[in-house]
């Protein structure tokens, strides 16, 4: 997902090292979203994102857009 459809703006974020698919299946994930609802903070996740290179390119030119070259 690129980071621009990720992340808010002008709110907090949060970042998971985790493949999308494996979002719902993270126990830490969950954990953390339980934090976030009960205390609106979480340590369990990360304030930045560590961006490879695939995630750096998606930040830079954003969304491909499907069957156009």
């Amino acid at each position: 997902v690129p980071m621009a459809s990720a992340t808010l703006a002008d709110g907090p974020n949060h970042f998971a090292e985790c493949e999308h698919s494996g979002l719902p299946r993270s126990e830490r994930v969950a954990q953390a979203v339980a934090e976030l609802l009960h205390s609106g903070n979480t340590a369990l996740l990360a304030a930045t994102a560590e961006l490879g290179p695939i995630s750096r390119a998606s930040t830079l030119f954003g969304r491909p857009q499907l069957g156009k070259s």
